[in-house]
């Protein structure tokens, strides 16, 4: 009779495994005994008041419908706490030259005193950069004729920024829209879209590529998403200690 490797794999680790008649628990970390915290930590026995120190802490994720909506849902969790209407704001995007229709449209949850961070480099010398994180403070914006919400200007104080602007506190920066254009391809077509926006996005979640270069006192990481040995060393690489 003829047997495939497969199937003489499967032998062979059926075999081994019945030798097996002696099964060692380990109970205590001999590792980290010395860190009693991460020893709490890694057997559950953390109490409520050492989570809350994490409770505000960026979360780092790989999948993007996983930063979007851990964004939008920390986004209107913060309205409901400090009193403040949700408020979300459209981007302009063209695609193929006209208007998207505002289902089209992306759309990006804005209200005072959340935390942002800026997407583009809008002013290195000033260390306004991709990367660097505020609060938001104000939004100005333009509405159309269906009531529809076009942020023009956001206010954000950025503790690092080296900029003055008269009439506003020190580290407070004016964050106005840029035009950037990017090709969305489908399994049928590509399109063409030209996109005006703040370069800004809510601060409490993150890709793993997006958090590159950050240096977080606190950060959550979901190892369990990540695809690949160095997604998880950039993530967990982020935090200033472990």
């Amino acid at each position: 009779m003829k047997q495939t490797i497969t199937g003489q794999s499967s032998l062979h680790g059926a075999f081994l495994w019945r030798q097996v008649d002696t099964i060692v628990e380990l109970k205590q970390n001999w590792r980290a005994r010395d860190d009693a915290a991460f020893v709490d930590f890694s057997i559950k026995t953390c109490s409520q008041a050492e989570f809350e120190g994490f409770k505000d802490a960026p979360i780092v994720v790989t999948r993007k419908f996983l930063w979007d909506a851990l964004n939008d849902a920390k986004a209107c969790n913060f309205a409901v706490k400090s009193h403040q209407k949700f408020e979300v704001y459209h981007v302009h995007d063209k695609i193929k030259g006209k208007y998207a229709t505002m289902a089209q449209q992306r759309k990006l949850p804005l209200i005072p005193g959340m935390p942002v961070m800026i997407t583009e480099n809008t002013a290195t010398s000033y260390h306004i950069v991709n990367g660097s994180r505020g609060i938001l403070k104000s939004v100005t914006y333009d509405v159309d004729a269906g009531q529809i919400k076009f942020a023009v200007c956001a206010l954000v104080d950025i503790p690092n920024s080296a900029l003055s602007v008269p009439g506003l506190a020190p580290g407070v920066v004016p964050i106005l829209p840029i035009t950037s254009s990017f090709v969305f391809a489908t399994s049928e077509n590509k399109f063409n879209v030209r996109r005006t926006q703040l370069p800004i996005l809510p601060g409490w979640a993150f890709t793993d590529f997006k958090i590159q270069g950050s240096f977080i006192p606190k950060v959550v990481v979901n190892l369990a998403s990540a695809k690949s040995l160095q997604s998880i060393y950039v993530m967990l690489s982020q935090a200033s200690c472990l």
